[in-house]
Order: C-alpha cells, then sequence, then structure tokens
C-alpha cells in the first residue's frame, strides 16, 4: 500500500536541528583536548628513542623502557581514578583540570633536563591521558542527542587514531629533517591542545 509508512523513510516534521554550533564546539574540545592528546603520547615515542639516547648521554634500557612506560604508568592510575573525579566535580570540570598534569607533563618532557625528569614528566602526561580517556567518552556520550550518538562516539576512537599518526608523522626524519635538532619542541606539542581547550 502506497499510504502506509512505518515512519523509517519519511521525514519529521519540525525535528530539531541535531548538529548545533555549540555542540561541534563542545566535541571538537572534547576529542582535541582529550582524545588527541592520548593517541599523540602512544604515538609521540616510536621514532624518538635514538634522540633521546644521544640527548641523555648516560641512557640505560632500563631507563628507556621506564620512559617510554611512563605514560601506561601514570595512565593506570589516571584510569582508575577519572570515574571518581568525573562523578565528584563533573564532567567539564574534570576535563578542563585535566589540563594541569598534562601542561606540567608536556613542560617537564620538552624541558629534558635528564632522563629521571623527562619520566616524571611522561607519568604526569599519562595520568592525563588515563583521565582523558575515561572521562571524554562519558562526556561525549552525555551531550549527543541519540540520533547521532554513534558518530559522536566514534570521534572519540578516531582523533585516538589521529593523535598515534601525527605522533609517528612528526617525529619522522624521512619528513621532517633532522629530529634531534627540534626534540624539545616536539614534546611541548602537546601543550597547544591542552591550552586551547
Amino acid at each position: 500500500m502506497m499510504g502506509d509508512s512505518d515512519g523509517d523513510t519519511q521525514p519529521l516534521v519540525g525535528q530539531p536541528k541535531v548538529w548545533t554550533g555549540t555542540l561541534v564546539i563542545a566535541i571538537s574540545v572534547a576529542i582535541v583536548g582529550c582524545s588527541l592528546q592520548f593517541g599523540f603520547q602512544t604515538g609521540c615515542m616510536a621514532n624518538t628513542q635514538d634522540t633521546l639516547r644521544k640527548a641523555f648521554t648516560d641512557v640505560t634500557d632500563l631507563e628507556m623502557s621506564l620512559m617510554i612506560s611512563g605514560v601506561p604508568i601514570g595512565g593506570l592510575f589516571g584510569g582508575l581514578s577519572a570515574g571518581l573525579i568525573a562523578d565528584k566535580i563533573g564532567r567539564k570540570k574534570c576535563m578542563l583540570l585535566n589540563n594541569i598534569p598534562i601542561l606540567i607533563g608536556t613542560v617537564m618532557m620538552s624541558v629534558g633536563f635528564n632522563e629521571y625528569f623527562f619520566l616524571v614528566g611522561r607519568i604526569f602526561i599519562g595520568f592525563g591521558c588515563g583521565i582523558a580517556t575515561g572521562v571524554a567518552p562519558m562526556y561525549l556520550s552525555e551531550i549527543s542527542p541519540i540520533s547521532i550518538k554513534g558518530a559522536v562516539g566514534v570521534s572519540h576512537q578516531f582523533m585516538i587514531t589521529f593523535g598515534i599518526l601525527l605522533g609517528f608523522l612528526l617525529s619522522m626524519k624521512q619528513l621532517l629533517g633532522s629530529f634531534s635538532d627540534y626534540w624539545h619542541v616536539y614534546f611541548a606539542f602537546p601543550a597547544l591542545p591542552a591550552y586551547t581547550s
């Protein structure tokens, strides 16, 4: 019958606008300030080990392993505390205050007095990334309308993957020349999205 329809193919009259400017800004801030940070920190150490060995002259294999593992170590504690902090102060405040450990860790890594200072910076950033990966999906799920909840939820994973790719690309010698000349600036990069969000 032509007149009958189950409603799936007919446009809704008076359907509210789903993608508002405020929603797009809120999603962008969340995924750049949280998801991109986590992805970048996951990928940033892949091509940097030789440069860090030259910068920190007496680095042992154990110390290098610890420097690489700093983000997961901090992330363990950040991830475990994310729900508690978000429930206590709210998702938005949690994401805003989460920039503090990320900024502290970024400064410590980019200044890089020695390998231990660098390691502590990685742990600070890891703590922030652990909180970010717990709170950002909660926040995105809560602010997204039902009709686009899947698209908004996928944006978190997409930005993590993009951050990993960005971390790899920015540290490639073939792409940007001698990495040893700008490694301090490279490790300062996460301050930009943290500061702007």
